[in-house]
């Protein structure tokens, strides 16, 4: 994914979230992912229950499944690259400045 997102978006930084325990886990997934501006964030931000902004933020739920049970370990890249590839990209507005 982090692969994707660096092919698709290479202007953009990408942030990996997380809590403390999880800091070691994304460094060493930053270091085989192997791409530029990418930010360990994970126990420096709060992380809300939910995935939710104050923008209206467009949020996507995958889920995988193991025995009939939700099971985040069966979700696979191409899962999350394709509900990542159904997103809004929305890009930041244009600044329009006129001297009077």
């Amino acid at each position: 994914m982090i692969r994707h997102l660096s092919r698709e978006l290479p202007q953009h930084a990408r942030v990996m979230l997380g809590t403390g325990p999880e800091f070691a886990l994304n460094r060493e997934i930053a270091a085989l992912a192997g791409v530029p501006q990418l930010v360990n964030a994970a126990d420096d931000l709060p992380i809300p229950h939910r995935p939710r902004g104050s923008t209206g933020a467009e949020v996507r739920l995958v889920t995988g499944m193991l025995n009939g049970r939700a099971d985040m370990l069966c979700i696979s890249a191409a899962d999350v690259i394709t509900a990542w590839d159904g997103l809004t990209l929305r890009l930041p507005r244009q600044v329009v400045r006129v001297t009077c």
